[in-house]
């Protein structure tokens, strides 16, 4: 069994979280004028994608998106990811529905911001901040976050507004209206300009807590030369891991086509899905096709003591498979297998795609739609 990980001092969480920032509110952004509408808000809002038809107008759609979020739940699973970005506000409320079944204090929450920046200057803005702030606990009927993480790491020209971000949330961190801070990690193909801003961050707001964007074809994450579960280790970070399933690549049988969000991605080029079904034969032979969503999480948790997954879904029946294969017993030769597997496909894929690859590493927006088990 995968023991308990740390989310800040003292609240520990499921190793395998949920997230629910779907695409299919990207259009509802664009249309209603906000900075959803940019290229970086609306790549933001689709690109963290999962559960995308479950959060349609419709009823039955948030009725399936609801049993989902009561299967993770049964599952273990107790940390659940939203956005503000994110059906402007509706995947809130339908989390907060279900205080009536479960207990709020059981369940830890992580919000993202920093996509939507609705009529202000820029998302981090001070006015627009902590309206933000308050709107997503009010949509949550909380009283306070587990987790809120500055999800884009540009503060303005000249890191204008990093004071205005870092102010509030030191406060509100102190305050403990927020339990914990987190920020993301530039993907790599992030500029430099980019990587130097995320540095005043870190210096700045002192996280708790590092987001990533990594999964088992991704090279190494670094930050300042430094390969960031180690860059994280050193310093006692918490690491939060999204797209821990390459868009749904590690997860699809063999023959799942690619959904609409995804289907333009460089990822879902029917070459690439081909290279990656056929180098995942070796584990699909061994432990089956239900358990490679499991063992590509478990890729990504055995990188650090205290990192948590955030797989998505687009189905309430994708759940269970998110847990299938963590606790498949090992022996030396599976391990290797398993490495072995992951490293010759990220070869290949190195090979073909170039400098494309890189894009299931960009934490900049290059996040995973919706598609099989994402």
């Amino acid at each position: 069994m995968l023991s308990a990980r740390l989310l800040y001092e003292g609240r520990g969480v499921h190793p395998v979280g949920l997230s629910c920032w779907p695409p299919s509110f990207a259009p509802h952004a664009a249309a209603a004028g906000e900075e959803g509408a940019s290229a970086e808000g609306v790549q933001a809002a689709g690109a963290h994608g999962h559960a995308g038809g479950a959060h349609g107008h419709g009823g039955d759609d948030a009725g399936r998106w609801l049993d989902a979020v009561r299967s993770a739940l049964k599952h273990g699973t107790n940390l659940i990811a939203v956005a503000d970005i994110c059906g402007l506000g509706r995947t809130e409320r339908l989390l907060s529905s279900l205080w009536s079944e479960v207990p709020r204090e059981t369940v830890r929450i992580a919000c993202a911001a920093g996509h939507f920046r609705g009529t202000a200057p820029h998302p981090y803005a001070a006015p627009h901040l902590h309206h933000q702030f308050k709107q997503t606990l009010d949509n949550l009927a909380t009283d306070y976050l587990d987790l809120y993480v500055l999800d884009r790491p540009d503060f303005g020209p000249d890191g204008r507004h990093l004071a205005d971000a870092v102010r509030p949330l030191s406060a509100w961190r102190d305050s403990g209206v927020v339990r914990s801070v987190g920020l993301r990690v530039p993907g790599a193909t992030a500029s430099a300009d980019t990587r130097r801003a995320f540095g005043r961050a870190v210096r700045a707001l002192a996280p708790d807590v590092l987001v990533v964007t990594y999964n088992a074809l991704t090279g190494p994450v670094r930050i300042d030369g430094a390969d960031v579960f180690d860059y994280a280790a050193e310093r006692g970070l918490r690491v939060l891991i999204t797209s821990p399933l390459a868009h749904g690549l590690l997860a699809a049988p063999p023959s799942a086509p690619p959904s609409p969000a995804c289907a333009g991605h460089p990822w879902f080029h029917p070459g690439v899905r081909r290279i990656v079904r056929d180098g995942l034969r070796p584990l699909r032979e061994r432990f089956g096709d239900e358990a490679l969503p499991g063992l590509a999480l478990r890729h990504c948790l055995d990188r650090a003591p205290h990192a948590v997954v955030l797989p998505g879904f687009s189905h309430p029946d994708q759940i269970a498979l998110h847990h299938t294969g963590l606790d498949v017993p090992f022996g030396a030769h599976d391990q290797e297998l398993v490495d072995d597997t992951y490293a010759r496909l990220r070869s290949r894929l190195s090979r073909t795609m170039g400098s494309s690859a890189s894009v299931a590493s960009d934490g900049s927006g290059a996040r995973e739609p919706t598609n099989s088990s994402a």
